[in-house]
């Protein structure tokens, strides 16, 4: 049985987003690897001589490192039973409303104020 691999390929599942992340990574790590070359071939055997120990004896301190901290974390989360929480309840809301306004001679203040019909003299009106 053949495949056929082409704009009607049924077996990829891949957007076009992710193939444009792929090739930006590749390009990416092309980019870093000539960088890497061009610049190792100007240093001395003495300064790639330190460069190479200290990114060895880094990831020589990591393992170790990572490797405590994963025991630490194991043994903290089997020594602790889970805490089961009860569900999420709203707190009950009080709404305290005064029995007279604050200022009764001005009345409240969210209305607006009530007037007395203006009375107009038109002058010139004769």
């Amino acid at each position: 049985m053949s495949r056929k691999y082409g704009p009607n390929d049924t077996t990829s599942h891949e957007t076009v987003s992710q193939r444009v992340g792929r090739f930006a990574l590749l390009l990416g790590l092309i980019f870093a690897i000539v960088v890497a070359v061009v610049v190792a071939q100007r240093f001395s055997t003495d300064t790639l001589a330190l460069i190479a120990g200290l990114v060895l004896g880094g990831a020589l301190l990591a393992f170790p490192l990572l490797a405590i901290a994963w025991v630490f974390v194991a043994v903290k989360t089997r020594s602790q039973p889970r805490q089961m929480y009860p569900p999420y309840q709203m707190p009950p809301v009080i709404i305290q409303q005064p029995q007279q306004p604050l200022l009764p001679h001005y009345g409240q203040p969210w209305l607006p104020p009530q007037h007395q019909p203006r009375s107009w003299d038109v002058i010139g009106n004769d």
